[in-house]
């Protein structure tokens, strides 16, 4: 498995916390149109299956607890691709990564807020 960069998923996370029309307008902004199409592309591919997960089990015991494990979950397979899925380790890795994450307040608070907008209506 490629080695995991942390400032990187802070980028995803900060691109996810963002609402859909200003991370298409700033990505824009910042690199050519090709570019910015494709990326603002790829990132709604995370959205939809994060949304997806979440909201298949909103409704459940722990969602709480579980809603930042399958948060960096999506993050690592759309960075890594569908591979990682195999990888024996992957669950534990991806719960390690969202238990660190969660020490740092600002980072929770971020997930949260994702969660919340993936959930929310109109995302």
């Amino acid at each position: 498995m490629s080695k995991i960069d942390s400032t990187r998923l802070s980028q995803v996370l900060a691109a996810l916390a963002k609402p859909k029309e200003r991370v298409v307008s700033n990505a824009a902004n910042s690199a050519p149109a090709a570019t910015s199409r494709k990326d603002a592309k790829e990132l709604e591919v995370l959205r939809t299956h994060l949304q997806n997960r979440l909201r298949d089990l909103k409704d459940t015991e722990g969602f709480h607890a579980a809603a930042p494990v399958i948060t960096v979950q999506e993050i690592l397979r759309w960075e890594f691709g569908e591979s990682i899925l195999e990888h024996p380790e992957f669950g534990n890795i991806s719960k390690k990564v969202a238990e660190t994450m969660l020490e740092n307040q600002a980072l929770e608070k971020a997930i949260y807020t994702i969660v919340d907008r993936m959930l929310s209506p109109g995302s």
